[in-house]
């Protein structure tokens, strides 16, 4: 099962949205028959992770944390572990890189999920990233999903519509911003 849960105030958070990109996600990858969390977290508790976790003392983006069979246990294959993204940081990246949060907090789960699967581009030569482009554009191609303008941080958003279909269940659903 996959599990997606909001442990931060920011921003509000469609479970139902994240849930159904993390299944596609994971078929996209070979991954269907497994699971995964998804956790969205404050810049200050991703730092907290980071520097306990990774000895890194600041805020970063996404990190991965793969299920660790304890040797008393039987060897379950099926939860790959837990992807925990800033929606901060998300939000900042997204601003900066001219992408909506929807956007950039999908890239950030393939990402974290391809950790999972136990790609590390900090060790391959470029192959991870190289995979995850090509996922990108596999996802997109699939989700059909119509960009759309962001409501500004902290001001009034236009009426802005997104809608998105997800061929393989004819899910549709529509998000409107404003009057």
């Amino acid at each position: 099962m996959i599990v997606v849960i909001n442990r931060q105030r920011a921003r509000k958070i469609d479970s139902k949205e994240w849930l159904k990109f993390t299944e596609h996600a994971l078929r996209a990858i070979g991954r269907a028959h497994q699971t995964a969390s998804i956790v969205f977290v404050s810049d200050a508790e991703i730092k907290k992770l980071n520097r306990q976790f990774r000895g890194k003392n600041y805020a970063t983006d996404v990190l991965s944390f793969p299920t660790k069979v304890e040797d008393f246990e039987t060897d379950n294959q099926s939860q790959l572990g837990e992807v925990v993204i800033s929606v901060e940081r998300a939000a900042a990246q997204a601003r900066e890189n001219g992408l909506t949060f929807l956007n950039e907090v999908q890239q950030l789960i393939l990402h974290g999920l391809l950790h999972l699967s136990g790609h590390n581009h900090e060790a391959d030569d470029g192959e991870m990233s190289r995979l995850e482009l090509r996922l990108r554009k596999k996802l997109e191609s699939r989700l059909q999903a119509e960009s759309y303008d962001e409501p500004p941080e902290g001001g009034t958003p236009n009426k802005t519509t997104r809608f998105c279909l997800f061929p393989d269940n004819d899910l549709p659903f529509t998000v409107s911003y404003g009057n």
